[in-house]
């Protein structure tokens, strides 16, 4: 299962991990839904905005981390895609239970 997880506290935290287990590594859909989501996100606040996400990638765990210091955080364009996003991940979590978890605080 891959667990997204964001956190607001002192700037924002989205920490993806693990593989979704809908198919195997490398043809799974969900998997890649998800890893295209997380990809989609930091090029947007970091190419386009210019904000540093901090991103923190480890294969060998597969998870993901970005960072978001709390003026970065508060930039209403990155509230807008990050919101965009969440929305996206709960929604593949509504349709892959299984496969998909998103825990917000």
């Amino acid at each position: 299962m891959t667990t997204v997880t964001v956190t607001e506290r002192d700037g924002l935290t989205i920490h993806v991990h693990g593989h979704a287990g809908h198919s195997t590594a490398g043809t799974d859909i969900v998997c890649a839904a998800v890893t295209s989501a997380v990809r989609f996100l930091d090029c947007a606040l970091s190419d386009e905005l210019g904000l540093d996400t901090h991103p923190v990638i480890k294969p060998e765990t597969a998870s993901i981390t970005l960072q978001l210091d709390k003026a970065q955080a508060a930039h209403p364009t990155a509230q807008i895609i990050v919101a965009a996003f969440r929305r996206y991940i709960r929604q593949l979590a509504l349709e892959h239970p299984r496969n998909v978890r998103i825990m917000e605080d």
